[in-house]
Formats: structure tokens, C-alpha cells, sequence
């Protein structure tokens, strides 16, 4: 059984060399711009060619962060730090971008691409997809659970999980609350975490209940499971903590690291001191037992006084440095040439060798010979340097004698020759600048945009398709409904209504689908194309096969994060008849996505902010098993603002708790400016259930 590797965080410098010293197989960071930790210390260029070095010297492979979204005007820069960091010696990018991904394999031929967890991978479909689209590695959602997971390393293609560290509340990629009350996007790397903020949960708009912190989660440890991971043929275990200190990465890496080499669980004491270095009121492994289905209270957590003190107390704790594992063979003759010869030999994925050899011969012992220990002792002073020896063999013949400078300039001088033969073996690239030719301009479609509704339930569809809320203003493109409402015993008046009024009807995916849910979701798009359903919106990447297969057209929904004419592109190829623009972006921005699809822009209801798999209701002891797509909460903040919470029925047949979708507490007007939609390229504006 192959070991998998452990992956830490480096957000400085300091925290690169602790995680090295800690045993780290792999480690991730990011450079001053287009990373998830923005707000982390980071490293500019002089300093990652030198991270990127010591990595290198020690056999630590190393992931570049590029897991934001990107707009147009940004491609160039991106793709010229990948570049930089893949000639630097950097082994893969982290990338959450499906359009810089696909530049990136074109500019920048051979380079090796990582899906960010941010992609929201959470099925053997996206998996099978990501790998299509070129990544060579997928990080899975940390929703997952040990059989979900199980199913994705099937597919051949390299996973990594995170095993221990924060975890956000909402599916990463699927988050846009921070974006939309603080003007700071998760997806561009500056989430100002609302999560953590104190929220009541109340019943209806005229509750004020008391305020708790009903979506902050504890930390993620998956410490007690590590036997079984291994089993499960993963490839690496990340630890989260870019924005931690060099004392949590050292402490989190040694444990995991040793957890794997002597391939067993946690202790107590290991997992107390993995509390001390940094907790929220504990520990939670819910989402991988898939415990959170039956009782998720105790996934919540908060950063208590309690627990800072046990992180202050704990100090630091010097490991000892973990360095290279090298075979150092030596030959001492005193009269077979070459008399004196050191040979360095260094493997990890690929062997090393240096070999120095003396000039001259070795003087015959007059008083005191060399002995056996005396150079073992010499040869094997590697000191500062990034060796150590793991097997040592010794020719020794004759009675022979060298000083001690003599051998410790021997010795210097294999160390110079290994380290220059693994600093010399970068792999090279070349940099194809045609990949980023801007797209044509496309001409300004005369017609006015047309109005796309999206209902929540079977019930509110046919409200949509009687009134037609903006036909005045607006011709209806089509009216949406979710893919578990075609169960619903109104899909017959619903079909009846849209064909006498000539409205085609769509159904649209759930933003998440586990691979326990693909049946389902099969047996519904059958029934979606015998009834004339024309399309479906997929909201991730795994969902697009399905419709294809199930004969309907596509669309890219909203949760796809279209945010540049190189992802739209990617989706038109695939056959998606519209695009859904990222809400985050600025109309000029919008303007510059050039795509043979129709552009979609959400411009009226409320945007649907999180998409949280463990049911803030059940948690709280509330559950009013609601049916899929009413309202069951309202989250009121620290100014009593209220976000309405969806109840959203998983496929699986489990029935309750559903998934939570947390929506804003306003709606969007800009339905109300045709001539900005107008401006902004819209084919198509969306109108949300409101």
C-alpha cells in the first residue's frame, strides 16, 4: 500500500521551513497576488525562487497557489507568475479558474495543474471532468464522506483531502456572503469571514432571537482515521492554515507525518496537543463518518478564551529537523586508484549521485591509521546542509592516512556536487503567448434580452408562467424549475400551461450532487426529456455529462463562476447554450467576456449567497420538515438584517435535514435598468424567485 503525503500550508516563509523540518512530502503557497490567502504574508518573487530551492534541495515538492477567479484583464499576469514559478522549479499550480486552466495548458505546454477545492468537486463525474479539462490532481470537497471519496479515487485521477484545519460552512466556490455584505470575495482570495459572526436564527421576519453562532463550524481533524484513509488510495492529506502561524505548521505537520509513516491513528495526547496549537471548542471528523446526517450539532464551534490559552501555553516545540535521506558509500585504498573516493546518493521519485574522488594517493600510515570509525565519523558531518545519511558502506585497504581537511574538503565537495545536480534538473517551458489572444469582438445583438424566471417549487412556477411578472419589459426566454419538482403532482398543469402559452420550460440542477444522488438525478432528466423539458442548468462541472446524456441541452449556471471569456468559452465548446456571468463582476467586466453563448446576468431576487450541506436547522433542534424550496429560517445578523434560509431536499431519499441555501436580504433591481443589462452584454437576465 502506497503512503499518502502530507501537504502543509506555508503561508511565510518561516512556516515553509518549519513544515520542512516537520517532515512535509509536499507544501502549498501562494505568491503576492491571484492566491485564497491574499491577506497571508506571502512571498514575492526573490523569495519564492528561494523557497522553491531549499524545496527542491530537500525533496519537498511544492503547489503554487492560483485559486482565485480571474478576470480578462488579469489573464496575462497569471499566467506570467506560473510561468516564472514553473521555470523556478515549482512542481504544480493550484487553480481554481476553469479559463485560466486552460490557458495555462496552452501557454505554458507540460505544466502540471491541481483543482482547487474551490472547483467544488464532490463526484466521480466532476472528477472524470476536471481531468478532461487537463488538471492532474483533484482536491475534493471536504464534505465528503469515506465512500464518496472512495468512489473518486477510482477514477485514476491523483485526489488530495484535507484532513485537518478550518473548515468553511459552505461548500467552497458556492460562497458569495462575503462578496455581496462586505465587498469581499472569497473567490478572489479576500473572504472576510461572516461565518464566524453571531447570528439568530428566527422563524419568521418579525422573531428577534437570540444570537448565537449557528454557522461557525469547529476545525476539521481527521487524526483518528488516518488507517483508513490510507486504505482509501488518496494521494495527499492536506492540512489547512496559510493564515497560522509557523508554530501550528510545524506542530500539525510532524503529528500527520507520523500518523502516516507508522500508518495508525491518533493518540489522546496527540490529539490534545493538536487542540493546543489551535481548536474551536474541538474537533469534528462529522462530514467523512457522515455523521452530520443524523445529529450535526456538535460540528459547531467557536474560538473560545479557553482555547487561546491552551494555544498560548503550548509554546514551541522544537522538532528535530528532518532532513534528506542519503546513501554515502566511501573508499579508502591504499594503493588502488582512485585512492580516495566519496559517493552521495539521493533518492526520492528520482536518484541523485555525486561522486568525488581524491587526486592524489593516500600516504601510508606511519603511527595511527585511519580507522573504520574515525571516518564514519568525519564523512557524516553533513552539519547545515539538507543530507543525512541513511545507509553508510566503507571500503577501507591497507594501512593508509589522510588529515582530517583532507577528508572534510572530500566530504564538502560531494555535498556541492549533489546539490548542484538536484538544483540543475528543472524541467523546462516554454511560453506560447498566442494562448492569450484576446477573442473577437462579438457585434451587439440588436434584440432586447429576454427574461429567464427561476422557481423554487412546482407550485411557484405556475404562479410565474400565469403572470409573467416582467412581460411588459421584458419577452420570457423561459421559466426554470429544480430538477426534484418534475415528482411534484403539478408537473402535468405545469407542461400543459407552458406549451398553451408557448414557454419553454428548464429544470435546474442542484448545486450539489453526491454520487449517491446520481440515480436519482438520472431517472429525473429521462423524465424531464419525455416531458419536452429543452434544458437544464448545470451549477458544477460533474453535472454537465448527465444532461448530455439524458439528451437535454445545457446551460452554465451561476455556481460554474464564469469570470472571463476563456471559462465562457470553455462552456460554449462543451455545447452550454447560455453562460451565467458571475454576479461578482463589474459591468465593464462583463462587457469584456466575449462568448459565442448567450450571456445570462442575474438582475432581479435575491441571490442565493451559501450553499451549506449541514442543515443549521437540525443543528439548532428546529427542523419544520419544510418541502424542498421553501423558506424554513430567516439568519438575523448583529443589525437584526435577515437572510432567508432554503430548506433544498437531497436526491438521495434520506429525506430530512436538507441542504441550506442561505439567500440575501435584499433583492437585485437591476431588472429595473435595461439599459445597463444592455451595456453590460446581457442576452438573457435572470429573475430569481423572489
Amino acid at each position: 500500500m502506497k503512503k499518502p503525503l502530507v501537504l502543509s500550508p506555508a503561508g511565510s516563509f518561516e512556516s515553509l521551513v518549519s513544515a520542512i523540518d516537520a517532515g512535509a512530502d509536499e507544501v502549498y503557497f501562494g505568491l503576492s497576488s491571484h492566491n485564497a490567502r491574499i491577506n497571508a504574508k506571502n512571498f514575492t518573487k526573490s523569495e519564492a525562487k528561494e523557497a522553491l530551492k531549499l524545496c527542491r534541495l530537500y525533496g519537498v515538492k511544492t503547489d503554487i497557489t492560483l485559486n482565485t477567479l480571474i478576470t480578462d484583464r488579469e489573464m496575462k499576469e497569471a499566467c506570467e507568475i506560473a510561468y516564472f514559478a514553473a521555470c523556478e522549479g515549482a512542481d504544480a499550480f493550484i487553480i481554481q479558474d476553469i479559463g485560466l486552466a486552460q490557458t495555462l495548458k496552452k501557454a505554458v505546454p507540460g505544466i502540471v495543474l491541481h483543482a482547487s477545492t474551490q472547483c467544488t468537486c464532490h463526484s466521480k463525474d466532476g472528477a472524470e471532468m476536471l481531468k478532461d479539462a487537463g488538471f492532474d490532481r483533484v482536491v475534493l470537497a471536504r464534505e465528503l464522506d469515506r465512500e464518496s471519496i472512495k468512489n473518486i479515487v477510482k477514477t485514476g485521477i491523483e485526489t488530495e483531502i484535507f484532513v485537518h484545519g478550518a473548515l468553511c460552512v459552505c461548500h467552497s466556490g458556492d460562497c458569495l456572503m462575503s462578496s455581496v455584505i462586505g465587498k469581499r470575495s472569497g473567490n478572489r482570495g479576500l473572504c472576510a469571514q461572516p461565518c464566524r459572526l453571531p447570528y439568530g436564527i428566527a422563524g419568521d421576519m418579525s422573531d428577534n432571537p437570540e444570537k448565537g453562532y449557528p454557522l461557525s463550524l469547529k476545525d476539521m481533524s481527521l487524526a483518528n482515521h488516518i488507517k483508513e484513509i490510507s486504505q482509501l488510495g488518496v494521494t495527499a492529506l492536506k492540512i489547512e492554515g496559510r493564515m497560522k502561524p509557523e508554530e501550528y505548521v510545524r506542530g500539525t505537520t510532524e503529528i500527520y507525518k507520523k500518523l502516516v509513516t507508522e500508518n495508525r491513528n491518533a493518540t489522546e495526547a496527540e490529539i490534545t496537543r493538536l487542540e493546543n496549537l489551535f481548536s474551536r471548542s474541538g474537533f469534528t471528523d462529522g462530514y467523512f463518518t457522515g455523521k452530520y446526517l443524523e445529529n450535526n450539532k456538535e460540528m459547531y464551534g467557536i474560538r473560545t478564551d479557553a482555547d487561546k490559552e491552551k494555544t498560548k501555553n503550548e509554546g514551541i516545540e522544537k522538532s528535530v529537523k528532518t532532513k534528506r535521506k542519503i546513501d554515502v558509500f566511501a573508499s579508502f585504498c591504499e594503493n588502488k586508484p582512485p585512492f580516495l573516493k566519496l559517493t552521495l546518493n539521493a533518492e526520492k521519485n528520482k536518484t541523485y549521485t555525486s561522486c568525488v574522488k581524491g587526486e592524489n594517493p593516500l600516504e601510508s600510515a606511519q603511527n595511527a591509521p585511519l580507522t573504520a570509525e574515525e571516518l564514519k565519523k568525519s564523512l557524516l558531518k553533513f552539519g547545515n546542509t539538507p543530507f543525512e545519511c541513511e545507509n553508510f558502506t566503507l571500503e577501507l585497504k591497507g594501512s593508509v592516512f589522510a588529515p582530517k581537511a583532507v577528508i572534510n574538503s572530500l566530504r564538502r565537495a560531494a555535498v556541492r556536487a549533489l546539490e548542484k545536480e538536484i538544483l540543475s534538473e528543472i524541467k523546462e517551458y516554454s511560453f506560447n503567448g498566442a494562448a492569450l489572444e484576446l477573442f473577437a469582438e462579438k457585434p451587439q445583438k440588436e434584440s432586447k434580452a429576454k427574461c429567464r424566471y427561476f422557481a423554487n417549487t412546482a407550485e411557484n412556477a405556475l404562479k410565474i408562467i400565469k403572470n409573467e411578472p416582467f412581460s411588459e419589459k421584458y419577452e420570457t426566454e423561459s421559466v426554470c424549475i429544480p430538477l426534484l419538482s418534475l415528482d411534484d403532482g403539478k408537473i402535468t398543469e405545469i407542461m400543459s400551461l407552458s406549451r398553451e402559452k408557448d414557454i419553454p420550460l428548464g429544470v435546474r440542477m442542484p448545486k450539489i450532487l453526491f454520487d449517491n444522488e446520481t440515480e436519482k438525478a438520472k431517472d429525473l432528466l429521462k423524465k424531464a426529456e419525455k416531458l419536452g423539458v429543452k434544458y437544464a442548468i448545470c451549477e458544477n462541472i460533474g453535472q454537465i455529462p448527465l444532461v448530455k446524456k439524458a439528451g437535454l441541452g445545457f446551460c452554465a449556471g451561476q455556481f460554474l463562476n464564469v469570470f472571463n471569456s476563456y471559462t465562457a468559452d470553455f462552456f460554449a465548446k462543451e455545447g452550454a447554450k447560455s453562460v451565467t456571468l458571475s454576479p461578482e463582476l463589474l459591468d465593464a467586466q462583463m462587457r469584456d467576456i466575449k462568448t459565442d453563448a448567450d450571456k445570462a446576468v442575474a438582475a432581479s431576487g435575491r441571490l442565493e449567497l451559501m450553499t451549506l450541506e449541514s442543515c443549521v436547522m437540525r443543528a439548532n433542534g428546529r427542523c419544520k420538515n419544510k418541502k424542498s424550496g421553501e423558506i424554513c429560517a430567516y439568519l438575523s445578523d448583529r443589525m437584526n438584517v435577515r437572510f432567508p434560509v432554503r430548506a433544498d431536499m437531497r436526491l438521495c431519499g434520506t429525506g430530512y435535514p436538507c441542504r441550506n441555501t442561505v439567500l440575501n436580504s435584499v433583492s437585485l433591481k437591476l431588472i429595473e435598468k435595461p439599459d445597463a443589462l444592455k451595456k453590460a452584454g446581457a442576452d438573457i437576465i435572470i429573475a430569481y424567485e423572489e
